[in-house]
């Protein structure tokens, strides 16, 4: 990203140093958000990068530079908006708030904008969204821009079938009609190819909520390249195919399944079962499987309770405590068949606890359920208008909708 040293060399867990908030070194009343901050980017990552005076106005000049239509449609950090939420300041709205991350001062006037998700900043949509006091009708309906996106709609899927007929000269003047509106130069003409992508990339901007350009996607076969990259560490995606020497098309699989074991012949017998139907990574131990999680997604974890370089309970720990991977269904397998232990699984957080020795059909069928009730989650909150969620909508790990 432009402006941003290195951007492209960083994982996304450590980009986080450039959404942080000033004052984390100077201001001692920040303490407790510092260490929050570095135990997402890491130590390292946070002395290069992160500026005490200066990384919010980084992070600012970094979406000037991009489509102006980004800030139209989202609130963007560091950016002054007005909102409100009922119950909160007095029941009046809140002028000046900020999407600010690490998190501190909620339901004031120029406090942060503040998100269902406490610990990271996600992208609240404007365009789908009325934020004042008695301008919102309910929470699937926005009365004042629908029109507008409707009308946009019919011009750039007019502006789609005259490309297909080769007539990209009015094709053109349709996409500048929508360019226009933002106060953007209009397109170039190019070939086939180049005018696909211009009318896509109109609605890839003005059309950004999932239910909304999935369909898009679908139909011009290219969801998973622009999907996937997303969603990598939450919701349902299609991993990206790994190095492949021999020169072998890989095969496309749904979801991706992590399986922990620290005894050689079962990790290899669980991940031998299942990689016909899944993308398959194995660990041998919490620590490794951690490791991994750090460079690659996974939908679903398979582990063992009882290992000797952290166990399975401690693992299920860490993965709840993460942000980026506490959506992730958990299965407990333990030899250990009391009620204590599997109390205490469920304490931790597993979805499913299962003793030892164990039916693979019946983990097979607990796998596929899972992951068919998180696809059907995602698609179902994907679908709806701005993705405003009542509190009591999703878990506590799922929201990603917005409350002010």
């Amino acid at each position: 990203m432009a402006g941003l040293e290195n951007w492209d060399q960083l994982t996304p867990r450590q980009r986080a140093v450039f959404f942080c908030c000033d004052g984390l070194k100077s201001n001692a009343k920040l303490a407790s958000q510092k260490t929050q901050a570095i135990g997402i980017c890491g130590q390292d990552i946070f002395d290069r990068y992160y500026l005490d005076n200066g990384n919010e106005a980084r992070i600012k000049a970094a979406y000037d530079k991009r489509d102006p239509r980004l800030k139209q449609t989202i609130v963007t950090p560091y950016e002054p908006v007005d909102c409100f939420t009922a119950g909160l300041n007095g029941n009046e709205n809140m002028i000046g708030k900020q999407l600010r991350w690490p998190l501190y001062l909620q339901g004031t006037s120029g406090g942060d904008f503040w998100l269902d998700k406490r610990t990271s900043a996600y992208y609240c949509y404007r365009k789908y969204v009325r934020f004042l006091k008695g301008e919102l009708i309910d929470r699937q309906r926005c009365y004042t821009d629908f029109p507008l996106i409707r009308y946009t709609d019919v011009i750039l899927q007019w502006a789609e079938a005259l490309i297909e007929l080769n007539e990209f000269t009015p094709a053109k003047n349709l996409i500048d009609q929508v360019r226009a509106r933002a106060h953007i130069p209009g397109i170039t003409i190019g070939d086939l190819d180049a005018m696909r992508e211009a009318v896509r990339y109109e609605r890839r901007v003005e059309f950004p909520v999932e239910a909304v350009n999935f369909f898009d996607e679908v139909r011009w076969g290219t969801y998973k390249e622009t999907k996937s990259p997303g969603l990598r560490r939450g919701g349902v995606h299609t991993p990206e195919p790994a190095d492949n020497p021999e020169g072998r098309q890989p095969e496309t699989k749904p979801f991706h399944i992590m399986v922990v074991e620290d005894t050689p012949d079962l990790r290899e017998f669980l991940v031998k079962n299942f990689e016909d139907t899944y993308g398959v990574l194995s660990a041998k131990n919490g620590a490794e499987a951690l490791a991994i999680l750090e460079k690659q997604a996974c939908d679903l974890i398979i582990s063992d309770a009882l290992m000797l370089e952290m166990d399975g309970f401690d693992l299920l720990m860490k993965v709840r405590n993460d942000e980026m991977l506490c959506h992730i269904p958990f299965i407990l397998l333990s030899v250990v068949d009391s009620v204590d232990s599997k109390i205490k699984g469920l304490e931790y957080g597993a979805d499913v606890y299962i003793e030892k020795p164990f039916s693979l059909g019946y983990v097979k069928a607990t796998v596929e359920s899972l992951l068919e009730n998180r696809k059907r989650a995602f698609h179902h909150f994907a679908s709806r208008p701005g993705f405003q969620y009542e509190k009591d909508d999703m878990g506590r790990n799922d929201r990603s909708g917005w409350t002010s």
